[in-house]
């Protein structure tokens, strides 16, 4: 019995409690609460191949924003994800509860990713 509630009751607590430090808004509203900006990724792993362009993208990002990229959160097709994106691949950077940049679908370069993420990271 003791067993039982330590899985009901004490085991939920502990994965809240654990959880980062961004705070979700509700899905339905598409907002994000962040402390920092913050970098969404969405991608279809049907269709990698077609991606290549937004992965070259992120490793230039990576050189002169780290930090950002390696706290990127990842969405998958499969994935519910808290801004409902449908459409990917997509690049997302949202700052104070407001999407700020989105890039999403076919781009011919992958300086048409660069420029608007570094631009708004930057600021």
């Amino acid at each position: 019995m003791a067993r039982f509630a330590l899985i009901t009751i004490i085991m939920p607590v502990l994965f809240l409690t654990s959880c980062s430090a961004y705070d979700f808004a509700s899905p339905s509203n598409g907002r994000i609460k962040a402390k920092d900006k913050q970098i969404f990724f969405f991608s279809d792993e049907e269709n990698i191949d077609k991606e290549t362009k937004y992965y070259d993208a992120l490793l230039d990002i990576k050189q002169k924003y780290p930090k950002e990229v390696r706290q990127m959160k990842v969405y998958q097709t499969e994935q519910k994800n808290p801004l409902q994106n449908h459409t990917f691949p997509s690049l997302v950077v949202i700052d104070n509860n407001q999407v700020i940049v989105k890039i999403n679908g076919f781009v011919k370069s992958k300086e048409e990713i660069v420029r608007p993420i570094t631009k708004a990271l930057s600021n």
